[in-house]
């Protein structure tokens, strides 16, 4: 289950962005916190999936990483991040 409050902050960030959200935006929302390790546990744990895509913009393509919440939330974890 997801216990740290690290994780939980993580959840309630890709929640807020409606269930995904890039790895950039992420640790702009989530300053001062290892963004990447608490995702690493979170997609061990089955609770996101982690998928690289290339982002469309003009010039060069650029490769980010998009975290997207891989099952809802049982009510147990959704009162936990309120």
């Amino acid at each position: 289950g997801v216990s740290t409050p690290g994780e939980r902050a993580v959840l309630a960030a890709l929640d807020a962005r409606g269930g995904s959200a890039s790895l950039a935006t992420l640790r702009a929302d989530l300053p001062g916190s290892d963004v990447a390790r608490t995702l690493k546990r979170l997609e061990t744990a089955g609770a996101v999936r982690m998928e690289e895509s290339l982002a469309r913009e003009a010039g060069p393509t650029k490769r980010e990483e998009v975290v997207t919440l891989s099952r809802t939330l049982d009510a147990a974890e959704e009162a936990e991040l309120k």
